[in-house]
């Protein structure tokens, strides 16, 4: 049986793996995992909108050592040198491509985040129940934590 096979299969699993928790916003800004860019520091709506962008990115791309892998069970053994070498821009491409897509997203996403009315001179002019109830559907779609979710709820409450 071809091991290169195998660890491919396992390494697009994996990948695939890490992607959840950011797809599903369960990861907190920390200083370890994450997509760790300076644009997904600038706020927690930042931080959890490209990590989940980046997390389904990785998730598409994690297919493609996946289906390397699995090829590579029917390779013969004469063949394996030749499969290895495939293999390595195979993981490239996994890698580097969601990186680069996450890159220029979030370029994108810091031009509109400005114009975003939960930041900046428009916050203030929403109705503190429009923006309690936006939160409480941010919060019933699992999209916020609830330490986040009581957290904010505290701000918007503070400030009427």
């Amino acid at each position: 049986m071809n091991t290169l096979a195998l660890v491919m299969i396992f390494l697009g699993l994996l990948i695939f793996s890490i992607s959840l928790p950011l797809i599903f916003r369960m990861v907190p800004m920390n200083p370890v995992y994450g997509i760790r860019i300076r644009a997904s520091f600038e706020s927690d709506k930042r931080w959890y909108d490209i990590n989940a962008y980046g997390g389904r990115q990785l998730a598409m791309w994690s297919w493609l050592p996946v289906v390397a892998g699995v090829a590579g069970l029917f390779v013969s053994p004469e063949h394996v040198p030749i499969y290895a070498l495939a293999c390595v821009p195979a993981m490239l491409v996994a890698v580097l491509i969601p990186a680069i897509q996450i890159l220029l997203w979030s370029r994108h996403g810091a031009s509109t985040q400005a114009a975003s009315p939960e930041e900046g001179d428009g916050h203030r002019a929403r109705s503190v129940a429009g923006r309690l109830r936006e939160l409480e559907q941010l919060h019933a779609e699992r999209l916020v934590s609830e330490s986040e979710y009581e957290a904010k709820r505290q701000k918007i409450l503070r400030e009427v």
